[in-house]
């Protein structure tokens, strides 16, 4: 969890990336979800943006 702050510093560029692959990472993107309840609807958001770019980095 502490990468997701590495990457809140680059969320122009996340949401470009969510925008392009929202249908691949669609999946990815619930399951991180579900692993992060005690976060508000907004905070939980926000972690969704660095998730895509983080897993974009892996393709």
């Amino acid at each position: 969890q502490g990468g997701c702050r590495e990457f809140e510093s680059r969320r122009p560029l996340q949401m470009k990336k969510q925008l392009l692959g929202a249908a691949f990472f669609m999946p990815e993107d619930s399951s991180q979800k579900s692993s992060a309840p005690k976060l508000p609807d907004d905070k939980i958001h926000q972690q969704n943006q660095p998730i895509p770019l983080r897993r974009s980095r892996f393709i």
